[in-house]
C-alpha cells in the first residue's frame, strides 16, 4: 500500500459515515439494517447490532454469551444463604437475568472500545436514535480503522521480508566472492611454487649453458690447435716424399755411375740402406699420427655437433621457457597487486553489507515506532471524532470550531505521511545505490578472475 492510499484511508475514517456506506460495509458480514432503524431502532435491531460487534470485536458469539438460552439449562450455583435459592423459581426469569448481565458487560467493553460512553442496562432494551446512530457509526469506523491497520501492517511486513531477502542474496554473494577468494589465494600459491621450482631449474640451466660454452670455447681452440698441428703433419709429408723422390732420383743417378769397387759400393749400398730404414721409420710414424689426428679430428667434429645441438637446445629452452617464465614472474606480481586490491574490495563489500544491514534493523525499528505513534494517533482521532459527534448537537459554534480543528489535524497528519514517505524514499534510494555498487564491485570482481585465469591459460 502506498503513501497516497494510506492517506486517503485515514481521511475516510474521520469524514461522516453515510447511512448507505453503513450499510454496504455491514452486508459484507450478511446482516442487513432497515432505513427506519436510523430514526426509530427496535430492541431487537440494537441487540443484533451490538451481538455482532462483540462477536467481531472479541469474537464471541450470543452462544457463548448466554449459554443458557442455547441449552436450556441453568448451572447451579449454590448459595450460602439460607432461604435464597436461584434455581429453584423463576428459572426463565433468572436465564434471562444471567445471560442480559453478561451481554451488559461486553457492551461495556465494547463501548470502551469503540470511544463511546458508557452504557446502562436498560439502554441495551431501550435504543434511542441517537444512540443507535452513535453505536453504528462507531462500529463502522472500528472495522474501517482496523482494515487500513492490517493494510498498513502487510505493506510493512512485505517490505521488511523483501529486506530480510535481499540481506540473504547479499550474504550469498559475499560468501561467493570469500570463496573464489580462497580459491584464487591457493591458485596463487600453486602458482608461486611451480615458478620457484622454473626459477630453480632456470637457475640450474644457465650454469649447465656457461659450461657448455666454456667447453664449447676450449673445444674450438683445441680444434684450432689440431688444424695447425694436422697442417704441419701434411707439410712434413709433403717433405718427407720429396726427400724419398729425391732419394730415388740420387739412387739412380748413383747406379748410373756404379763404381766397380765392391767395398766401396758395399759402403754406399749400407749407407743408403740405413737412410732408407730411417725414412721408412719415420715416414710410418708421420702416417701414424696422420690416423691419429684424423681419428681426434673426426672425434672433435662430433664434439662440435653435438655442442651445436646443445647450444640450440639451450637457445630453445631459452626462449621457450626462461622467458615465458620471466614474463610469468611479471604476471605474478602483478596477480599479487591485484589480490590486495581484491582484498580491500571484498572488505570493502563486507564494510557495505553490514551497513545495510544495520540500515534494515533501524527502518524496522522506526517501521514498528511509527506504527505504533500512528496507531495511537489515529484512535485519539477516533476518540475525538465521537467526542465531537456527541457535542455537536450543542451548538453551531463549536461544531464550527470542531470541524476547523479536524481540518488542521488532518492537514497535519498528512505532513506528517509525506515526511514519513519522503524518508522512507530516501532511504530505500540509498539502500538501491548500495546495492547496486555491490553489485557493480561483483561484476568487477568477477571480470578480473576471468581475465585471470585467461592470462594463467595461456601462460
Amino acid at each position: 500500500m502506498s503513501d497516497s492510499s494510506q492517506l486517503v484511508l485515514i481521511h475516510d475514517l474521520f469524514k461522516s459515515v453515510r447511512p448507505d456506506e453503513i450499510l454496504e460495509d455491514l452486508q459484507k458480514f450478511g446482516v442487513s439494517v432497515s432505513a427506519s432503524a436510523f430514526r426509530n431502532p427496535k430492541p431487537e435491531e440494537s441487540l443484533g447490532l451490538y451481538s455482532l460487534a462483540i462477536q467481531v470485536v472479541f469474537g464471541k458469539t450470543i452462544h457463548d454469551i448466554k449459554p443458557e438460552e442455547l441449552s436450556g439449562k441453568l448451572y447451579e450455583t449454590k448459595t450460602e444463604v439460607q432461604g435464597v435459592d436461584f434455581s429453584s423459581e423463576n428459572v426463565d426469569f433468572l436465564k434471562n437475568a444471567i445471560g442480559n448481565l453478561r451481554l451488559w458487560r461486553y457492551s461495556q467493553r465494547l463501548h470502551k472500545v469503540l470511544g463511546l460512553g458508557e452504557i446502562e442496562r436498560y439502554e441495551l432494551f431501550n435504543p434511542t436514535a441517537k444512540s443507535f446512530n452513535e453505536l453504528i457509526s462507531a462500529f463502522v469506523v472500528y472495522l474501517r480503522f482496523r482494515q487500513a491497520l492490517y493494510s498498513l501492517y502487510e505493506s510493512s511486513i512485505q517490505k521488511l521480508d523483501n529486506l530480510a531477502e535481499l540481506d540473504l542474496r547479499l550474504d550469498e554473494n559475499l560468501k561467493n566472492l570469500v570463496n573464489e577468494n580462497d580459491k584464487f589465494k591457493n591458485s596463487l600459491l600453486e602458482k608461486v611454487v611451480e615458478q620457484e621450482s622454473l626459477l630453480k631449474l632456470k637457475n640450474e640451466l644457465e650454469n649447465r649453458m656457461i659450461v657448455a660454452n666454456e667447453e664449447f670455447n676450449n673445444a674450438r681452440e683445441t680444434k684450432k690447435k689440431l688444424e695447425i698441428e694436422k697442417e704441419k703433419i701434411n707439410s712434413l709429408v709433403n717433405d718427407t716424399m720429396l726427400s724419398k723422390s729425391k732419394a730415388r732420383f740420387t739412387f739412380d743417378d748413383l747406379s748410373q755411375h756404379f763404381s766397380t769397387n765392391i767395398e766401396t759400393a758395399n759402403r754406399v749400398y749400407s749407407e743408403l740402406n740405413a737412410e732408407y730404414i730411417s725414412q721408412s721409420q719415420r715416414l710410418e710414424a708421420l702416417v701414424s699420427d696422420v690416423e691419429r689426428l684424423n681419428t681426434l679430428h673426426g672425434s672433435l667434429v662430433e664434439t662440435l655437433e653435438t655442442f651445436e645441438l646443445l647450444k640450440s637446445n639451450l637457445e630453445e629452452h631459452y626462449n621457450e621457457v626462461i622467458i615465458p617464465h620471466i614474463k610469468s614472474l611479471e604476471l605474478s606480481k602483478r596477480l599479487s597487486s591485484q589480490t590486495e586490491s581484491l582484498k580491500l574490495k571484498i572488505n570493502q563489500l563486507t564494510r557495505t553489507r553490514d551497513s545495510i544491514s544495520k540500515n534494515i534493523e533501524l527502518q524496522k525499528t522506526l517501521q514498528s515506532e511509527k506504527l505504533k505513534k500512528l496507531s495511537d494517533e489515529l484512535q485519539a482521532k477516533v476518540d475525538e471524532a465521537h467526542r465531537f459527534a456527541q457535542e455537536s448537537s450543542n451548538s453551531e459554534s463549536g461544531l464550527k470550531v470542531k470541524i476547523y480543528d479536524m481540518r488542521n489535524l488532518a492537514s497535519q497528519l498528512n505532513t506528517k505521511a509525506q515526511d514519513v514517505r519522503k524518508n522512507s524514499q530516501e532511504l530505500f534510494s540509498n539502500l538501491s545505490q548500495r546495492i547496486q555498487t555491490l553489485y557493480d564491485s561483483i561484476d568487477s570482481y568477477n571480470e578480473t578472475i576471468k581475465l585471470l585465469n585467461k592470462s594463467l591459460t595461456n601462460s
